[in-house]
């Protein structure tokens, strides 16, 4: 019989070394440990327990992330639909539940090939938490410590992401520098172009996102990111203008039977590029986008219906077709979508650039303003050109109302009568809609239907024998008093035979059979009888009418700044280039006299050298002759002129205080030489017109009133228009006249002391 001293003692040895083993393998699956034993032990703990909860939690946050995005179908989507973080706020909790399970790797299995892994997954619940310093600083660790090179390149990637996201762009181009030197595997690779592509769309490189997108659009496992990415280059090729790739990828996008707003729109987009030189192609398009309005389903999307129409109209070049479609797709839009500021955007660009109606333009370039997501690039050019546009039309209002006026100031006086005639009656007639209107809101408002207050009708079924707690029977005695009374207003002796008709708004010419009887006058049946007609004053419209001479000179010279206006917006605030030349060879040819031309030469020769437009050298000849003296001219001659003039001005400004300090001691000789060789050293200097004026004084000191001094008073207006001196030199031109007729004899002019300022009356050179 055993003893427990003998059982124990048969049962040491095995037990002994069971212990030792124990012992064994717990030192050796240390996390500091790197023995395969331990690395195997802790991959094991950390791949199917922690991380292996925090990556499936992380699918399904990923899935509420992409559910919650809004993607604007007038536009190449995204590749990474952005996240917006005030939507994920509400995942917080599950964000950071995975953060703490992807730390369990990092803090107890050190030496496990997770811990990198589990460092790119907190990295990226950071990024959804709008924590991007702390995810960019997650992804640079990883790269710096990471023991794998693959899960470096990992998080290389979503650290591209994470700064796209920060908007530092330039960061993200390092990365992608860097990451294009790798041999990435598959996986990576298939992030890794996805996240390329939404970077090249940043900045609406098209072209180069396609090969990426067609190397890996086949490797999505998720259908719906397989079919986005189908949908992208179906959207790329379409604008490339690759009709029939862009068709074999919507085609591909239908067929994976994505979410139902983007096989809508894939089936729209279909049909954009579709080829419509086949025989019935557009009858039979036309057909299904009839059937889309009808069907209930589409109800909410209407508006891109009919905006897609306007679209396949305008393609065919049926502008009035499509700017109807792109209306009913506005009436149709619900309030705070995107579609709106597109619809409005497309009918501003119709008005402006195919039918250059600037005023239904502005108009809508107004309603985008207000309707635009303010944060597309499109929106600053936008508001640039409804503001622009504005300032436009007023210019254009002026040229159309005082073309108007010149043209009826040449109408007999009997078309003029009758023009003025219509304007009254129209006048009249659009005073009386709006009268009859008013009235018509007034009587329905005092005459409509009686609507039981809800809380005086009885909810007890057995209740509804009571007339008055059942709105039915109530609506029904209201709609037979109607149908034999007419619609008459709540008043005492509402049957009398003799009171005024009620009036049919609706219809003020029919003939009811109530008002018949009861109202004989044809008037009253109209509804006017009542109304004052507005009273005219015929003159009025006489008043702005240009009879006089002087009353054409002055609409003329509105219509030709207004001329120049409009080009000079066509051609510096709009940089439309064409049209400015259009609109100044207009002016030219309407007002070949105009004080314009030489700025007009001048800007002409810059947009066709700007164009290469041979006709550059037409308008540069022009000028030179016609204006060789103005500032354009001068320009034309030497690009560098304003730069060279400010040099000379301010050297010869200096030299010209020892011009005036030898006019003002009187030593006429120096000052006029030196005032020869500072014209000639500074010919478009600021004082040249000081130096000539000198010149005139001085001779007329040294040598009277000479023919070649007289000449020069009598062009230097010419020459210096706008200078300060021309009203001194002509009173000195008057002057020297009047003395001469007085005494042909004496040919010497009374001397006078210069004064220190040529600007004012006394003939004086101005002081330095």
């Amino acid at each position: 019989m055993n003893t427990p001293k003998n059982l124990f003692s048969a049962f040491s040895i095995p037990f002994y070394l069971l212990l030792i083993a124990l012992g064994l393998v717990s030192v050796s699956c240390s996390q500091e440990s790197n023995s395969f034993v331990a690395r195997t032990y802790h991959n094991l703990l950390a791949r199917d327990n922690p991380y292996f909860l925090a990556r499936e939690r992380m699918k399904t946050v990923e899935t509420k992330v992409y559910d919650l995005k809004e993607d604007n179908y007038n536009g190449v989507l995204h590749p990474i639909p952005p996240f917006d973080t005030l939507k994920t706020k509400g995942l917080a909790a599950q964000l950071d539940d995975i953060i703490k399970k992807a730390s369990i790797p990092v803090r107890r299995h050190k030496n496990s090939d997770y811990v990198d892994d589990s460092y790119v997954l907190i990295g990226r619940c950071r990024m959804y938490k709008g924590e991007f310093k702390m995810g960019i600083e997650t992804y640079k660790y990883v790269n710096a410590h990471g023991k794998n090179v693959n899960d470096k390149n990992e998080a290389l990637i979503y650290l591209m992401r994470a700064y796209m996201a920060a908007n530092q762009f330039e960061n993200a181009k390092t990365v992608s520098d860097h990451l294009d030197k790798q041999d990435l595997t598959l996986k990576n690779k298939t992030i890794y172009n996805v996240t390329k592509a939404e970077y090249l769309r940043i900045y609406e490189r098209y072209d180069e996102m396609i090969p990426l997108l067609e190397e890996v659009a086949h490797l999505q496992k998720k259908r719906d990111i397989r079919s986005r990415m189908y949908f992208i280059l179906g959207q790329l090729y379409q604008r490339a203008g690759n009709d029939t790739a862009a068709y074999k990828n919507y085609h591909k996008v239908v067929k994976s039977n994505p979410p139902y707003e983007m096989l809508f729109i894939s089936k729209l987009n279909l049909y954009q590029v579709t080829n419509i030189e086949k025989e019935g192609a557009t009858k039979k398009i036309n057909k299904y986008y009839t059937k889309l309005l009808k069907d209930p389903k589409n109800e909410e999307y209407k508006d891109k219906i009919y905006y897609e129409m306007a679209l396949f109209e305008y393609k065919q070049k049926n502008l009035p077709k499509a700017i109807e479609h792109l209306k009913a797709s506005s009436k149709a839009s619900k309030a705070g979508g995107y579609q709106k500021g597109f619809t409005y955007l497309k009918l501003a660009e119709i008005y402006y650039e195919d039918l250059e109606d600037y005023e239904n333009a502005a108009a809508y370039y107004d309603s985008t303003a207000t309707t635009f997501n303010k944060k597309d690039k499109r929106y600053p050019l936008i508001s640039k050109r409804e503001k622009i546009l504005d300032e436009f039309v007023k210019q254009l209002s002026i040229i159309k109302r005082q073309d108007s006026l010149l043209t009826v100031a040449k109408m007999d006086s009997v078309t003029l009568n009758n023009l003025i005639d219509s304007l009254i009656a129209k006048e009249q007639a659009d005073y009386m809609a709006k009268q009859l209107a008013l009235k018509k809101k007034k009587f329905d408002e005092e005459n409509a239907p009686l609507t039981p207050d809800p809380k005086l009708i009885n909810s007890d079924p057995t209740a509804a024998s009571w007339y008055f707690s059942n709105a039915a029977a109530i609506q029904n005695g209201i709609n037979e008093f109607n149908l034999k009374w007419g619609r008459r207003p709540l008043e005492d002796n509402w049957r009398r035979s003799k009171k005024e008709a009620v009036v049919d708004f609706d219809n003020p010419g029919s003939k009811d059979s109530t008002q018949a009887k009861t109202d004989p006058d044809p008037d009253a049946r109209k509804g006017k009888n009542d109304i004052e007609p507005l009273k005219i004053d015929r003159s009025k419209y006489y008043v702005d009418i240009p009879v006089t001479d002087s009353q054409k000179v002055a609409a003329n010279k509105k219509i030709e700044d207004a001329m120049f206006q409009v080009a000079s917006i066509y051609n510096h605030k709009l940089e439309e280039p064409r049209r400015a030349i259009r609109t100044y060879e207009q002016l030219l040819a309407r007002y070949p006299e105009t004080l314009y031309e030489p700025e007009i030469l001048y800007n002409l020769y810059l947009i066709c050298k700007e164009l290469n437009d041979p006709k550059q050298e037409q308008y540069k000849n022009r000028l030179l002759e016609k204006h060789p003296n103005s500032l354009y001219a001068k320009l034309i001659r030497n690009p560098n002129y304003y730069r060279d003039t400010k040099i000379a001005n301010k050297y010869a400004d200096v030299e010209y205080k020892d011009v005036y300090n030898f006019f003002k001691n009187n030593q006429f000789e120096e000052a006029d030489s030196a005032a020869t060789l500072l014209l000639a050293k500074y010919p478009e200097s600021d004082v040249v017109d000081k130096l000539t004026y000198v010149k005139i004084i001085c001779q007329l000191k040294t040598k009277g009133p000479s023919e070649k001094v007289l000449a020069d008073i009598e062009t230097f207006p010419d020459l210096f228009p706008e200078s300060p001196l021309v009203p001194v030199v002509k009173d000195l031109s008057a002057a020297i006249k009047k003395q001469t007729i007085q005494n042909e004899k004496d040919a010497a002019v009374k001397e006078t002391a210069p004064p220190d300022d040529p600007a004012k009356t006394e003939p004086t050179p101005a002081k330095p």
